[in-house]
């Protein structure tokens, strides 16, 4: 089923409509060695993935890298791949282009230290896809010169793709973290909302309250009926209208739109050529808990040589805050 076209009305002569905004403060550490994922260029100027390459040295020094992060760590960890942007297969074009900003919180003992990344959601006729935008910065960056790396936070939901294709009732998941790139497919997500009265206005737009339960948190959101597009950012949809706010209770994570386009020319909407390895969200969540829980046994089980150094523990973990408690 083809989407409808609709124009993008707004309340106020100030809406953010057709504008994007370009950065935003507080952004992630690129070639950081403990939460990034890099493109690695070759002598030829050439990308080429070094996963096999590095992968050797990776695990020997492996704990070296942990080390230097685990006295007063304050963020979780989530990176580390090599990766090639540069390929992929288009699957759908989109008509519209949504920007959020995602304010998420990694340490939950820690409430002033708040991290901030910016997502895209692109609207297609048949799918739609919920991601970082420093994947568009990484395909930019290509351009460096031969032999440098360019990196990608890899913090938050700064690796996670989703995929919703509401016509087969499906959605795809793929993440890149710090042991390799996974996809999953699950059923099109449920969310039971109950729809208030209370009203707001968000970015020029008139929006309604919404409240519901999902893997393990209690969210409020605020949707638009001017933009009917059941869907937001994330795994987030299902309301008759666009989410253009939302966060749990405890707000640590928050999502809010910042930019809002109709695309006159389409975006081509891709899916990236990674080898994915295929899970399920349990197991995927699992192995991240244990990553951040006890990540020297993560690299001994690797392979990886694990060496004390001055301020580190073989008992130091990260602090583990994850989007989805269930």
């Amino acid at each position: 089923m083809r989407l409808q076209q609709f124009k993008l009305n707004k309340l106020a002569g100030n809406s953010l409509a057709n504008r994007e905004i370009k950065e935003l403060k507080g952004g992630g550490s690129w070639g950081c060695s403990c939460s990034c994922a890099y493109v690695k260029l070759g002598p030829n100027g050439h990308s080429v993935d070094g996963c096999n390459y590095y992968m050797k040295k990776l695990l020997i020094i492996g704990f070296i890298i942990f080390a230097h992060c685990f006295p007063g760590v304050s963020q979780s960890i989530g990176g580390g791949r090599y990766f090639d942007p540069t390929k992929s297969t288009q699957i759908d074009l989109a008509n519209y282009r949504f920007t959020y900003s995602l304010k998420y919180m990694p340490d939950s003992s820690k409430r002033q230290q708040v991290d901030e990344q910016r997502l895209i959601l692109l609207i297609g006729d048949k799918i739609s896809k919920s991601y970082n935008a420093e994947y568009e910065k990484s395909k930019s960056d290509i351009s460096a010169p031969a032999g440098s790396a360019v990196g990608m936070n890899m913090q938050g939901l700064g690796g996670t793709e989703v995929f919703k294709d509401k016509a087969n009732n499906k959605m795809n998941v793929k993440v890149m973290g710090m042991t390799g790139k996974f996809e999953y497919t699950e059923d099109y997500p449920v969310q039971n909302w109950e729809i208030g009265t209370e009203k707001k206005i968000i970015q020029g737009y008139s929006c309604q309250k919404a409240t519901t339960r999902y893997l393990g948190r209690n969210y409020t959101a605020w949707f638009t009926h001017q933009i009917p597009i059941p869907n937001g950012p994330w795994k987030f949809g299902g309301l008759p209208g666009l989410i253009l706010q939302v966060s749990d209770t405890r707000e640590h994570y928050v999502f809010e739109c910042i930019g809002i386009q109709e695309l006159t020319k389409k975006e081509p909407i891709v899916v990236y050529n990674f080898k994915y390895e295929k899970t399920t969200r349990q197991k995927l969540n699992k192995m991240f808990k244990n990553e951040h829980i006890n990540p020297v046994a993560m690299i001994e089980s690797m392979g990886g040589i694990v060496v004390a150094v001055k301020g580190g523990t073989r008992s130091s973990s990260f602090p583990y805050n994850p989007i989805e408690l269930e």
